[in-house]
């Protein structure tokens, strides 16, 4: 945001727009006002952080829905099998320590 925010809204797209689409972030805008715009409609900016990171208890919830299987590790490994996102989802990411695996 800091990147955004200390160029001119008027200001062609950020140079570093690219790279941040290919982690993630996909802020769309003819110029950086769009940008910051964008930014600040994606929920990474007004979500609690767990719940844009795991999703919270819904994450699980749905993946309960789709799978039998013992653990919440398991289960999210199995509802998600079939996806393609073009990246790795880490079930580890949606399962605090401590919790089963």
């Amino acid at each position: 945001m800091a990147a955004l925010k200390s160029a001119s809204a008027s200001d062609p797209p950020h140079p570093d727009t690219a790279s941040w689409a290919a982690r993630g972030p996909h802020l769309p805008g003819r110029s950086i006002g769009d940008q910051l715009d964008a930014l600040r409609r994606h929920p990474d900016s007004w979500q609690p952080d767990e719940k844009v990171v795991t999703g919270g208890e819904a994450v699980h919830e749905a993946a309960a829905r789709l799978s039998r299987a013992s653990t919440r590790r398991a289960r999210l490994a199995e509802a998600t099998r079939f996806l393609s996102t073009g990246m790795t989802l880490a079930p580890d990411l949606f399962t605090p320590r401590g919790e089963d695996r």
